[in-house]
């Protein structure tokens, strides 16, 4: 509705604003529906966790993963699942997440699932992995 009221707009006033107001919300318009298409997921192995969300993609040895909890983000209200790994501990990024949230990385989402119950099964899967 934004895009084609913008599309009206620049239309009959013959100006820019319309133009860019129908750009940015087709602009959001695609990516949502590129999360339609390809939602994000999180695929748990014997041994790793493959997890993606819109463009990006990440894997993760389940050995190596330490202290899989709950992480509320007090900025954006929500509750992350986070953990430790070797990988992440070693990149600015990671030491900076360490220090504000006491770990090195976190997942972008909850993939449908409880977080309580996703960290259950995180810490369940991890432990599996250490023990073969």
């Amino acid at each position: 509705m934004f895009v084609i009221g913008g599309i009206i707009g620049a239309i009959a006033n013959s100006d820019a604003v319309g133009w860019l107001c129908a750009a940015f919300f087709g602009l959001l318009l695609v990516m949502e529906g590129w999360q339609l298409l390809s939602p994000g997921r999180l695929v748990i192995t014997p041994t790793t966790m493959e997890f993606s969300i819109l463009w990006r993609h990440w894997s993760r040895d389940l050995a190596s993963c330490t202290g899989f909890q709950l992480w509320r983000n007090p900025f954006a209200r929500r509750t992350l699942v986070a953990f430790d790994h070797p990988l992440d501990s070693s990149k600015r990024l990671g030491k900076a997440s360490r220090q504000f949230g006491g770990r090195s990385g976190a997942l972008p989402d909850a993939y449908g699932m409880e977080p309580s119950k996703l960290v259950a099964l995180l810490n369940k899967a991890s432990n599996a992995a250490r023990a073969a």
